[in-house]
């Protein structure tokens, strides 16, 4: 009930508050961009070629991953290595690669999620699993396609990442297991709740979806499952609910986007943050006199926040156009 107040207090008094303030832009800023080597290409009919050529080549110890592309109207399946800082360190492994197994290559840009550990080593998200690669070791850390990237932790030790109805942590060393949290109650509690380690690595944030119309709320857990509460709860009253976040990169904040729930028109709402009592603060407030709000995927590189506002250009919200805004995460 506090929070729910609270975001109403604030809607009234910060209706237009920051949405529109700051420089346009063009995009948001892009990640370091990752390289990968192809060495097989086959029609999605012939699939289990691409698979047990994969299958081979990660018994030899290479960070293997398949890839589904339409060309043409038609499907093909990819088989691809490894991901490499440079073009030239994807180039050099690709001449090994064919030395030692004989494959014609070319390089090409990443497509998978990978997570990058002080440049020690790498975590890919697949469509297939998890794996860890350093560039001359790889093994599975989890063997099943998750729902969303494996992240890992501040301290190098673990990741973590969600697969049906579960979030999942797996020690990097060991390989251990853990079930964080498991809905059992009902089927659609963590259809894919996002899972998220705070900057300290002491608490992973997630999604929690209480129906299948996506009523979602933000919760926090310590970062072994225990001691999970709701930070910010849906508001049945205007049927609001969170619809994506991201911890602050420097302290235990976090930013998320709070409007109307999916199956509406909406594609956002407007941005607040919320330390790990529930206090909560207005980020980015948009107009809805000028029918429009904030988009629902934002970023944060270094100390400035990105986001999106839309604007329906009809009654019919049909008709949308985005600006770009930025603004300082130091102000919060």
């Amino acid at each position: 009930m506090k929070t729910l107040l609270i975001h109403f207090v604030i809607l009234i008094f910060f209706f237009i508050q920051s949405a529109f303030s700051g420089e346009n832009l063009d995009a948001f800023p892009t990640d370091v961009q990752y390289y990968t080597i192809q060495i097989k290409s086959v029609p999605y009919d012939d699939r289990d070629q691409a698979y047990d050529l994969g299958r081979v080549l990660r018994e030899k110890n290479y960070p293997v991953y398949y890839r589904v592309k339409r060309i043409n109207r038609q499907l093909f399946v990819r088989v691809r290595v490894g991901a490499f800082n440079s073009i030239s360190t994807a180039d050099s492994f690709a001449e090994i690669l064919k030395s030692k197994e004989g494959f014609e290559y070319f390089i090409d840009n990443l497509d998978v999620f990978v997570d990058n550990y002080k440049d020690r080593f790498f975590i890919f998200t697949t469509p297939q699993s998890v794996f860890y690669w350093n560039g001359e070791q790889t093994f599975g850390l989890y063997n099943e396609p998750p729902l969303d990237n494996a992240r890992i932790s501040p301290d190098g030790t673990d990741i973590v990442f969600s697969i049906p109805h579960k979030i999942i942590k797996v020690n990097i060393d060991s390989k251990d297991v853990s079930i964080l949290r498991e809905d059992v109650k009902t089927p659609d509690e963590l259809v894919r709740p996002d899972a998220g380690w705070s900057p300290d690595g002491m608490y992973i944030a997630f999604l929690m979806y209480n129906e299948w119309e996506m009523k979602t709320e933000l919760w926090v857990m310590d970062r072994d499952g225990s001691s999970a509460r709701c930070l910010v709860p849906y508001d049945a009253s205007n049927q609001y609910s969170v619809k994506s976040f991201l911890w602050s990169p420097v302290e235990n904040k976090i930013f998320y986007v709070f409007g109307a729930a999916y199956g509406t028109s909406s594609f956002g709402g407007d941005i607040y943050q919320t330390d790990l009592e529930g206090n909560i603060r207005p980020v980015a407030i948009a107009d809805r006199k000028d029918r429009a709000e904030v988009y629902r995927n934002f970023r944060i590189a270094g100390d400035t926040l990105y986001y999106k506002v839309v604007h329906y250009l009809n009654d019919q919200y049909m008709n949308r156009e985005f600006l770009l805004r930025k603004i300082s995460i130091n102000d919060f």
